[in-house]
């Protein structure tokens, strides 16, 4: 949660940095105001970032729900059809344990504990899926799977205890990288007739068989017999792995094999950077804002960064279609009178006010709004509304309409706000928790945002 409100913080820095502050630009330049410069919006960005930075300091620890789990938590349809558990845990070995010296095989620990051990880290590397043969040592750290009794007296056995959570493996939390998957072994398979043992999974294919299912349905938690035509087994793997084995035919693997991610382009690293670059100082020139990023987005494709499919698929119609019935929605509230009459009652309502109290107003008006629509929504519907009333206060306009594409981000109190709908899953959060935490840095937020504004546009 900190992370993805930092990234909410950090979207003020500079005029390019939000969806709200990229169209406040064209918004300004409609009412006929000149637009803001990249940096304008600096000192507000650095400001909230900062007070951001430090309440997440002295109030985050406090705030934020943790020290409960154990685990990492899967989550797969496959454990709730077979009815298998969900927890992963991760453990450091330590120089006391008796696991120390001795291999997987020479401890008989799938038979007689009945559990897997999903991934082995030593000296800086990563072995998923560990062969039979594999000895452990002192300051290895594994991940293990397996029903909760049983992990129990893994660690009573062998004087373990699990981290709080997943660190070095927490990639097999991710249903993106690694899952279960069911495979059979098909009549003309080269395997059928071979033990476990001969074939190797683990070391040939990376992969943790879990369960077999006989032809007659019948479930059994280890086999030591030779393997025939028809056996279902539900195994865990990373993506990757299961592709192979589905490569090989030796294996139908029935369950839908997830692309693995694409390789990061490390050639095109320079270009990527050079063309942010010189976008960047095509805006310092003067040039229009949209002009500079939709040149670097062209030469992007054209150097081969990203490739028109990718591009493609990058943009958010969504958006793109909300927006373009907004922004109509916005110059009719405006041509209609529907703006001027608003802004009149509202005009007649806070006139009085003290100068900083209006600042204030406008910046929770705005937030209030982005808490149930877009934040760019938010932004367009209120800016044609602030420039009408700006000059009635005495307030220059743009430092209010600024004031509004700013505030359009205070959205921390519920998960709407597309960065914490994102961080809600992976760190299982609840509404609650980001109410317990928000508020707090909402009110800092309006605070250190008026104060600005104050000081800079009054």
């Amino acid at each position: 949660m900190p992370l993805g409100f930092a990234g909410i913080l950090g979207g003020t820095l500079t005029m390019v940095a939000s969806g709200p502050l990229i169209i406040l630009n064209d918004l300004l330049k409609d009412g006929g105001y000149e637009p803001f410069g990249l940096f304008a919006v600096t000192p507000i960005g650095i400001g909230i970032l900062t007070i951001g930075i430090l309440y997440f300091y002295f109030f985050a620890g406090k705030l934020l729900p943790g020290g409960e789990e154990t685990t990492g938590v899967i989550k797969d349809e496959l454990l709730d059809i077979y009815n298998l558990p969900k927890e992963l845990y991760e453990i450091d070995i330590s120089r006391e344990s008796p696991l120390v010296g001795n291999s997987i095989e020479e401890l008989d620990i799938w038979k007689t504990y009945g559990i897997h051990i999903l991934g082995l880290f030593d000296s800086g590397e990563i072995t998923y899926m560990p062969w039979r043969k594999t000895k452990f040592s002192e300051n290895q750290t594994i991940v293990v799977f397996g029903e909760k009794d049983k992990i129990d007296n893994f660690f009573t056995a062998f004087n373990l205890k699990p981290k709080n959570k997943l660190n070095i493996f927490r990639k097999l939390e991710d249903r993106k990288i690694a899952g279960f998957a069911e495979i059979i072994l098909p009549p003309d398979s080269s395997l059928s007739g071979k033990t476990l043992e001969e074939i190797a999974m683990r070391k040939n294919y990376s992969i943790e068989p879990i369960i077999y299912i006989d032809p007659d349905s019948n479930r059994l938690q280890f086999i030591e017999r030779e393997m025939r035509p028809g056996l279902k087994v539900i195994v865990f793997a990373r993506w990757e792995d299961l592709k192979v084995l589905k490569d090989s035919k030796d294996f139908v693997v029935i369950t839908e094999v997830k692309p693995p991610a694409e390789d990061v382009k490390v050639g095109k690293k320079k270009y990527a950077l050079a063309i942010l670059g010189l976008a960047i100082f095509l805006v310092l020139l003067g040039f229009p804002l949209p002009l500079c990023f939709f040149t670097g987005a062209i030469l992007m494709v054209i150097t081969g960064v990203i490739s028109r499919e990718e591009l493609y698929k990058a943009i958010d119609w969504k958006t793109v279609f909300l927006l373009a019935g907004l922004i109509p929605l916005g110059l009719a509230f405006e041509k209609s009178g529907a703006a001027a009459l608003t802004a009149k009652v509202i005009i007649q309502v806070i006139h009085s006010w003290n100068v900083i109290l209006i600042i204030a107003v406008i910046g929770l008006i705005s937030g209030f709004f982005s808490l149930f629509m877009s934040n760019v929504a938010a932004t367009v519907l209120l800016v044609p509304l602030i420039l009408i009333m700006a000059e009635s206060f005495g307030i220059n306009p743009r430092g209010l309409a600024l004031l509004v594409a700013v505030s359009a981000s205070n959205s921390f109190i519920i998960p709407t706000h597309q960065v914490n709908a994102y961080t809600m899953g992976p760190g299982n959060y609840k509404t609650s928790d980001y109410l317990k935490l928000g508020s707090g840095l909402s009110l800092l937020f309006l605070i250190v945002t008026t104060l600005i504004v104050y000081l800079f546009y009054v």
